[in-house]
């Protein structure tokens, strides 16, 4: 498998941001006055996502899933503030580069992604990016990958999206593209991906 253009997902795949998600998440619902084991949220939301769990809690318990989840964002936005990317992220990123290959975003966070891209160096090594202000409709529809494909006039068969979740595989499926599954967790849940890798450096190894 040749790939020259590598698109990412970034919370959980490049960047170890879920820590302060789960935190932010659970002092969201506590102000609602809900609890629920670390655990179990922390399975739900990387099975799923934090608007799934929001929009549930909300049926559930008779509130706004979209209050929730808005309450939510304005206390992950104080929580996270200097993410750290995985051992790995930094290396494969640049050297992607350096091999005259191409890196490219999709994320569901919104713009502020790229403060945390700068804080370490990693700003300039994306050819284009997708984030959630781009406001396309989100993972696994395909939309947001067939935009970067067209606009970057990409080789569906030198293209992958890399994820740490089914959704990200799922999208990249739908796109047409290859797919790389990030088994962080060891959740297993690859749905199916070309590949699956349990360290950053794998995909360094093999591809670059």
């Amino acid at each position: 498998m040749e790939l020259d253009n590598f698109i990412w997902d970034f919370d959980g795949t490049l960047f170890d941001t879920y820590h302060d998600i789960l935190k932010s998440l659970l002092q969201t619902f506590s102000e609602y006055n809900l609890t629920f084991k670390k655990d179990e949220l922390y399975r739900l939301i990387k099975k799923q996502s934090v608007g799934f769990a929001t929009e549930y809690v909300g049926k559930v318990y008779g509130l706004s899933g979209s209050a929730i989840l808005a309450r939510y964002h304005e206390i992950e936005r104080v929580n996270q503030q200097d993410p750290l990317p995985y051992p790995g992220t930094v290396a494969v990123l640049k050297q992607v580069q350096a091999s005259g290959k191409q890196n490219f975003l999709y994320t569901h966070r919104d713009k502020h992604v790229f403060d945390y891209l700068a804080q370490h160096g990693l700003k300039d090594v994306f050819t284009g990016a997708v984030t959630a202000s781009d406001d396309f409709p989100r993972k696994p529809d395909p939309s947001a990958l067939e935009h970067i494909i067209k606009t970057y006039q990409l080789d569906l068969d030198k293209t992958v999206m890399i994820g740490d979740r089914a959704l990200d595989v799922n999208a990249g499926k739908n796109a047409n593209i290859h797919t790389i599954y990030f088994d962080v967790d060891q959740f297993h849940d690859d749905a199916g991906a070309d590949m699956v890798v349990s360290d950053l450096n794998q995909i360094q190894n093999v591809f670059v």
